[in-house]
């Protein structure tokens, strides 16, 4: 049995035409008796206007017009555009042209081309021509023109100004000077044999190409030959041997008196000795009066890269001082990989009425012969040691052989700490394979900010396990506190003995919450006798991966959901995607809302296509106690899909359609001959059957 819904499009008949607040079905007719005009309703515009098109004179409005095949043609009168824009889709982009024939194309050029006009015929795309010392270069959308060069005019000098006469100028030479020209360069340069001028200045240096050079003075006082720059910041004066290679060459040499190097810059490098071939060395002798190297409180600093530094190293008895006892004067002596050696054939004592310290990127030693004792702190004093720093990855190992280690071991009574609870600061107190033993005469606390474990590699981990009866308490109640515990492969059980008692696993306080989960094997929940599953909120059953059952087992008991006695409403499946709801029975009987209670049974539903479809088997579908009622006129029963029994108010000829056969009960005739129709067409065309 279906429904189906059936409805026609009346014409409507008025004196005026339509407009766009006359609203109709698509394809409904309008007739304008008074123009005589049929209209005929399309669709609503953008604003939700009703669009109305006619089928005779007048003028229309359209809010598109597509013409394929054909033209459009505007015999008279213009075409305006009062909005929008005018498109063509067989355009591309350029300048729109017309030709002969009135037909429209378009046209771009390329980079630097300009539209140029013909009085012979249509314009055309082209490019500038340059001219004499013109440049033009074209890029995309632009064009530069620049001037290739310029020609002098005048030749300025250093006294005067020169021009041309008849385009050409002439450059004469000097005293010491000589020019000559070929092709298009001019050359002026000095004699090879200068002649006496009095002072000589040179503005990029003198040049000797051959034979020696002396620079002899007769004069008796200071600066009897002085060589002087002056030009500025950046100006150097230099003596310069490229290929001697003996001991002496450049040789500053004072017969008799001293030789003074004296340099007025303020920085770093004021005066440099540098050897810097591979095997350079710089040699200092002096005789009795020794060498003196003094600083203004600047630093003296002693390098030689992997050479080795020798002080008072030869084989005569001295005193050698380094550093002095004044004030705040301090002596370091650093190494790198190699070692820091202090070696005497007597003691060798380090005193200070401040703190010694032994420093190392790598490791200090301090030993002693074998059977010796080494000591640090024993004397009979009061004092605090320290072994090692809070600085960085800092770290202090203490070891020892076989005899034994003791921490804070003596009968005084004393606290021991060990380890520090500042930042991401650690302690390992470890054994071999003895026992690690930690015991307390009163209570024993280990606490932590961050987290905390006990682990076993081999054996059992055992809390309170001794056969004292106590209470162990893991974790709290304080704040967002949690505990966890993990297993591997093995099982974790709680409260599992053989000794009757209760579990609990989680609370029902506040918005307190519990989670039993496991992996790829079942979560099963197994009771003795009833298992209770109570929320005041909501309750969820769900799989992300497989079916949901309930009372799935071969086990004849009834499955009871929403029995409670309370109003509550029961929902099964729901409304997403091709989501389905199957009810089974075996060979007891399915019920649906059949208890003896008032009540509306409800199913499917008037949505869209929904179809409701009632099978039986050899058995009949039976309305019983009722009647079978359609709430909506001109809706019946249909037989195999064709003939249509429909009942309704009114004649159905020209307005009900139905299939060819098909019955209408009125509900509304007259009289007998008004009563029943039969369908003669298919469509819309109804014969009553008279005397019925």
């Amino acid at each position: 049995m279906a429904i189906v819904f059936d409805k026609g499009l009346d014409p409507i008949i008025s004196d005026h035409a339509p407009s766009g607040l006359d609203y109709a079905s698509f394809g409904t007719l309008w007739v304008d008796q008074t123009a005589e005009d049929i209209y005929v309703a399309c669709n609503t515009d953008d604003a939700g206007l009703m669009i109305w098109v006619g089928t005779g004179g007048g003028s229309s409005s359209f809010s598109s017009i597509s013409v394929n095949p054909g033209n459009v043609t505007v015999s008279s009168g213009d075409v305006v555009l009062t909005a929008g824009t005018v498109k063509c889709s067989t355009f591309g982009a350029g300048v729109i042209q017309s030709n002969a024939s009135g037909n429209f194309t378009t046209s771009a050029g390329t980079d630097g081309q300009l539209l140029i006009g013909s009085s012979a015929g249509a314009p055309a795309w082209s490019t500038l021509t340059a001219g004499a010392g013109i440049v033009i270069t074209n890029a995309a959308n632009a064009i530069t023109i620049d001037a290739s060069g310029a020609t002098a005019s005048t030749f300025p000098t250093d006294s005067g100004t020169a021009t041309p006469v008849a385009g050409a100028t002439t450059v004469h030479g000097g005293t010491n000077i000589t020019t000559s020209a070929a092709g298009g360069t001019i050359t002026v340069k000095t004699t090879d044999n200068i002649g006496s001028v009095g002072t000589l200045t040179a503005g990029t240096g003198f040049t000797m190409s051959a034979g020696a050079c002396s620079v002899t003075s007769t004069s008796n006082g200071t600066q009897a030959i002085y060589f002087h720059s002056n030009a500025g910041a950046n100006e150097t004066i230099e003596v310069y041997n490229e290929k001697g290679t003996t001991a002496n060459a450049i040789y500053a040499h004072a017969a008799l008196g001293g030789i003074n190097l004296n340099a007025g810059r303020s920085a770093a490098g004021a005066i440099t000795l540098n050897a810097s071939g591979v095997a350079g060395g710089i040699s200092l002798q002096t005789g009795s009066s020794g060498i003196t190297a003094a600083t203004n409180n600047g630093v003296f600093t002693l390098t030689t890269g992997t050479g080795t530094i020798s002080i008072g190293a030869d084989a005569f008895a001295k005193t050698v001082t380094i550093g002095s006892n004044t004030t705040t004067t301090a002596v370091s002596i650093v190494s790198g990989s190699g070692n820091t050696a202090l070696t005497s054939t007597g003691l060798i004592t380090g005193t200070a009425t401040g703190a010694i310290a032994f420093t190392s990127d790598a490791s200090v030693s301090m030993e002693v012969a074998s059977g010796g004792v080494l000591n640090v702190g024993t004397a009979a004093s009061l004092s605090t040691v320290n072994i090692g720093n809070e600085i960085g990855a800092s770290a202090v190992e203490v070891d020892c052989g076989t005899g034994g280690m003791s921490l804070g071991a003596s009968a005084t009574v004393h606290s021991t700490v060990l380890g520090g609870t500042t930042g991401a600061s650690a302690t390992t107190v470890q054994a071999g394979s003895g026992n690690l033993v930690i015991n307390g005469g009163g209570a024993m606390l280990v606490d932590s900010v961050g987290n905390m474990e006990l682990n076993t590699s081999a054996g059992l981990m055992k809390i309170a396990t001794d056969a004292v009866a106590t209470t162990v308490s893991i974790g709290n109640s304080t704040g967002a506190t949690s505990v966890v515990v993990d297993v591997g492969t093995g099982d974790a059980k709680f409260g599992a003995t053989t000794t009757q008692h209760a579990t609990t696993i989680g609370s029902t306080t506040g918005s307190s919450g519990t989670t039993d989960q496991s992996g790829t094997s079942a979560l099963a929940i197994n009771g003795g006798g009833d298992v209770t599953i109570d929320a005041v909120g909501v309750a969820e059953f769900n799989s992300s991966g497989a079916a949901i059952g309930i009372g799935n087992d071969a086990v004849a008991q009834a499955i009871n959901i929403g029995t409670g006695a309370a109003a509550r409403t029961i929902t099964l499946g729901n409304a997403t995607g091709a989501t389905s709801v199957i009810v089974n029975g075996g060979t007891g009987d399915m019920d649906f809302g059949h208890n003896a209670i008032a009540h509306t049974v409800n199913i499917a539903n008037a949505t869209g296509a929904t179809t409701l479809n009632l099978h039986a088997g050899s058995g009949n579908v039976n309305v019983t106690d009722s009647d079978l009622v359609f709430g909506t006129a001109d809706k019946g029963i249909i037989f195999q899909t064709t003939l249509k029994v429909i009942s309704g108010a009114g004649s159905p000829d020209t307005v009900v359609t139905a299939p060819k056969g098909s019955l209408f009960l009125r509900t509304d005739g007259g009289n007998k001959n008004e009563m029943l129709y039969v369908n003669l067409n298919g469509a819309t065309s109804w014969n009553a059957l008279a005397g019925v």
